[in-house]
């Protein structure tokens, strides 16, 4: 799910940094990257209305309800004395507790598992835990809201995948692999739940902890089971559990919402600027989220109408999908393909905003005195344009291609070394959510996350001191996973 990418003007630091850095969630001027690949190997997703993206002051994880009022998700993601929000169906929720479990230990990922207790109950049916022991070869389905691979930027929407587990320990599982259906979990999946079919019902049986980088090779997920006792005392018994019938709201409706876009058609041809998306949703019983899909990227969502976002289009062609989610889970998605007319700058060309690149990617050079279209690149195969030679930025890890005539600058003023320079090899990192103190080397790290940006709200350029900050944040490596 990671993988570092510096993007434009770098204004957003993004908080699902399974612990790899700060994985930028934004649509910088309204634009789109197209993703490629999900959580990892997995498909955007918008069934599951129990699973959430918890945000705090510094990062955002996955988190699940499991009772009224009760959120599961992993020790690491909980920030005692912070503020938690859980969003549900595009629906934020306030904490008025988070609690990490006692014998959490950060320095051997062990006991990660947290509570965090709302103020309000979502109208959404919680997600049983499990209570018995998981046996190796239980097939599993992720979901989280991480990025899809390590270094990505991706992070803050939900996506799905299936693996099984590969190993029982004594308070964690083990899932191995990506690739060929398989899916595994990324920076900003903390504190996700593995679901698992047992006596027909699904129920959460692991809760996303670490794992190794890069993301695909493992992962670790805390044992439900075995911290039931626990998780009953920290809620007060606000905990479901397997048998207990149906839950609020109600889970027998099957009539799917209808949805459709009323401002474009599929085929239709619009010119590069502002642009206003707007469709139509309605239910049986009631709807719970529409959400605006754009090359592969959740956009926005709204829990009611007007279904309407703004904006900018820049040349290329875009997968636009609006997907309707009802109380009970059913799902209706809808998709046309619009063509923005006009090119992209490619590398060496002017720029003054990373949309207008191919690439996405817009550099200062102190030396022209002027940003061009840049690309990053690996040190290892130099592969960059004719005119362009990869080097490293002042950013660690950071390597992109530099015109001949001059070195570039990091957005923001940073220099870029000179044509040479060595590169460093990447090191481990973790998954959670709080970048401070980097933890012990060892090649384990936490799912975690740093501040993921509001996509819909993603048109608000932060201030530079504060994109420098994301900056600072994203080269610092831990052990944590996700």
């Amino acid at each position: 799910m990671l993988r570092r990418t510096l993007i434009a003007s770098l204004a957003l630091c993004s908080f699902a940094l399974f612990a790899q850095g700060c994985a930028v969630n934004a649509v910088e001027d309204g634009d789109v990257e197209v993703v490629k690949k999900s959580i990892t190997d997995g498909t955007i997703h918008f069934g599951h209305l129990s699973v959430g993206l918890l945000r705090t002051g510094g990062g955002s994880c996955t988190a699940t309800l499991v009772g009224r009022r009760t959120v599961l998700t992993a020790a690491h993601c909980v920030r005692e004395g912070s503020t938690h929000r859980v969003r549900f169906a595009g629906v934020d929720y306030t904490a008025v507790s988070a609690t990490r479990h006692p014998q959490y230990d950060s320095a051997s990922i062990t006991n990660d598992i947290g509570v965090v207790i709302l103020k309000d109950a979502p109208p959404v049916t919680p997600s049983p835990i499990n209570v018995a022991v998981p046996t190796k070869g239980d097939a599993l389905t992720l979901v989280g809201y991480g990025t899809t691979g390590t270094n990505k930027n991706d992070s803050g929407t939900k996506r799905i995948a299936t693996n099984k587990i590969y190993s029982v320990f004594a308070t964690r599982i083990m899932i191995l692999g990506t690739g060929n259906g398989v899916g595994n979990t990324c920076s900003g999946d903390s504190g996700g739940p593995a679901f698992s079919m047992v006596n027909g019902e699904e129920v959460v049986v692991g809760v996303t902890s670490s794992g190794t980088v890069p993301c695909g090779n493992d992962g670790y997920d805390t044992r439900v089971d075995a911290f039931v006792s626990w998780l009953d005392q920290v809620s007060g018994g606000d905990i479901v559990k397997p048998g207990a019938g149906p839950r609020t709201p109600g889970t027998t409706d099957k009539v799917p919402p209808s949805v459709s876009f009323t401002s474009h058609k599929d085929g239709q041809k619009l010119q590069p600027g502002p642009v206003t998306i707007t469709g139509d949703a309605s239910d049986n019983v009631g709807l719970a989220e529409v959400a605006l899909v754009i090359n592969g990227r959740v956009f926005g969502s709204k829990s009611a109408a007007p279904f309407s976002w703004s904006l900018q289009f820049v040349p290329g062609v875009k997968d636009l999908e609006l997907a309707a989610v009802d109380t009970s889970g059913n799902v209706t998605q809808v998709a046309i393909k619009v063509t923005v007319e006009g090119q992209l700058s490619q590398f060496g060309d002017d720029c003054s905003s990373s949309v207008q690149c191919e690439s996405r990617l817009c550099v200062y050079s102190r030396t022209l005195g002027k940003r061009y279209c840049s690309e990053v690149c690996s040190p290892t195969d130099n592969a960059c344009p004719t005119n362009g030679t990869c080097v490293q930025t002042t950013q660690a890890g950071y390597f992109v291609c530099a015109l001949n005539e001059a070195g570039p600058a990091v957005p923001g003023g940073g220099s870029v070394q000179g044509p040479g320079a060595t590169a460093t090899p990447d090191t481990p990192q973790p998954r959670p959510e709080e970048p401070t103190t980097p933890q012990d080397p060892s090649n384990i790290q936490p799912r975690g996350g740093c501040a993921v940006a509001n996509s819909a709200d993603a048109a608000n350029a932060l201030p530079l001191w504060l994109a420098l900050l994301g900056l600072a944040l994203v080269t610092r490596r831990r052990r944590r996973r996700r």
